[in-house]
């Protein structure tokens, strides 16, 4: 098996993970407006400033904000996986099998190197994103 191929199964498994939370995400988000939506109705509440709470944004306006914050998160990483990288490579902490690579380098770094770097950004995130929206919505249970 070559590293490529295995990076697919990895990254994959990471890209089908960062779907699944994000949907999840968007569920608790819209379950929790409507939520709001209804304990302001219950308060005889119209107005739609007091149903939704003051910082939040515009849906396309939020989608483009996170789309940078992964992307600056992704470039931090894979900075800082091709220091380390070059780094251990270079001691002879860690070699490849030449015959699994694709033969392209970013220094000492092979390239597949850097799909854990997209994986690790895929995930972490989105899990802790997802872990912060589950809380959110167990403490607007709990509190109603």
């Amino acid at each position: 098996m070559t590293y490529h191929e295995l990076n697919l199964i990895f990254v994959g498994a990471a890209l089908v993970f960062f779907i699944v939370a994000m949907l999840s995400i968007g569920m608790m988000m819209r379950r929790s407006a409507r939520s709001r939506r209804l304990s302001a109705a219950a308060r005889g509440t119209t107005s739609t400033q007091e149903a939704a709470p003051a910082n939040v944004r515009a849906p396309g306006r939020t989608r483009s904000a996170l789309l940078v914050k992964y992307v600056i998160t992704f470039l931090v990483v894979a900075a800082l996986t091709a220091i380390f990288d070059n780094v251990i490579i270079g001691l002879g902490i860690v070699a490849y099998h030449a015959d699994a690579l694709s033969g392209v380098y970013l220094g000492l770094i092979p390239i597949e190197d850097f799909a854990y770097s997209l994986a690790v950004v895929l995930v972490a995130p989105t899990l802790w994103g997802l872990l912060g929206h589950a809380r959110a919505r167990h403490r607007e249970d709990t509190s109603q």
